[in-house]
């Protein structure tokens, strides 16, 4: 996501949650990429937030779930690749990792 003014309903929420997320506000927000990704499954920005918070709380399973779809999704954003391998590697998953 660029720095762009946001252009549909869920890119404005998908920029809460990253404010929400910067500010420390973890629980508010993965409820609201939940609602993102409940209303658009495509979202790739909110896949990876999700990911980001699931790895940040220790939940690997969770965080090599979400990360894998935002890297299906957006394959040639290379934030969502090395997070996704630095997931992977985390949780032991060597050959993913390798493969991100």
């Amino acid at each position: 996501m660029n720095a762009q003014t946001p252009s549909t309903p869920m890119d404005h929420a998908f920029e809460q949650a990253r404010t929400l997320c910067r500010a420390g506000d973890l629980a508010k927000a993965e409820q609201l990429c939940h609602r993102i990704h409940q209303a658009e499954p495509e979202h790739a920005g909110a896949c990876h937030l999700l990911a980001m918070i699931a790895h940040s709380r220790g939940q690997v399973e969770a965080a090599a779930d979400h990360i894998r779809r935002a890297a299906k999704l957006d394959p040639a954003n290379s934030d969502y690749q090395a997070h996704a391998c630095e997931i992977f590697r985390r949780a032991g998953l060597v050959d993913e990792a390798l493969a991100a």
